[in-house]
């Protein structure tokens, strides 16, 4: 066993191993911060298209069920359009194509909170502005294939000791 030892020092064995364990350490490290989700389960998405005589008169709404067990914080929220236009007066930042999503407020008249608290058993509903331009067919399509955008979130699970997940979902 002894010469083993001297052999591996010799030829550099340990060093070997000492390498593919910090990389494996490191891939692990990597992989629980930057890992995101594509699906929680029991967190579910409802879509529709709908219309109406509003400022924003065709939108994708999204109604977020929390059947999880736990309470969940939804926050830092934004999307990506995927392949429908959106609305000219949509908010948010041109050069990235970020665009704010917003929840209800406490009269649930306007979507105006950024966070929002889903208690197990709730939901919380919003929308997507899209152009008005879009034929109901174009927009149903999107919705059935998943392409109207993509939603970035955070989601923090609130237990004993919470936990945080990114969650990007396709809508």
């Amino acid at each position: 066993m002894i010469a083993w030892l001297k052999w591996a020092a010799d030829y550099a064995i340990w060093d070997l191993l000492n390498t593919i364990i910090i990389f494996i350490s490191a891939v692990l490290g990597f992989s629980v911060i930057f890992w995101t989700r594509k699906r929680v389960r029991n967190l579910n998405f409802f879509t529709q298209r709908r219309r109406d005589n509003s400022s924003y008169p065709l939108k994708v709404y999204i109604e977020i069920r929390n059947y999880t067990g736990r309470s969940v914080v939804i926050s830092s929220p934004y999307y990506k359009y995927g392949d429908l236009r959106p609305d000219p007066n949509a908010r948010g930042d041109s050069p990235s194509g970020d665009y704010e999503m917003k929840f209800p407020d406490t009269t649930q008249q306007e979507l105006r909170e950024v966070d929002y608290l889903i208690r197990n058993g709730e939901n919380v509903s919003t929308w997507i502005p899209i152009d008005q331009q879009h034929t109901d067919q174009e927009v149903d399509e999107a919705i059935r294939n998943r392409r109207v955008a993509i939603l970035y979130c955070m989601c923090t699970w609130l237990e004993e000791k919470p936990r945080v997940h990114k969650l990007n979902r396709k809508i």
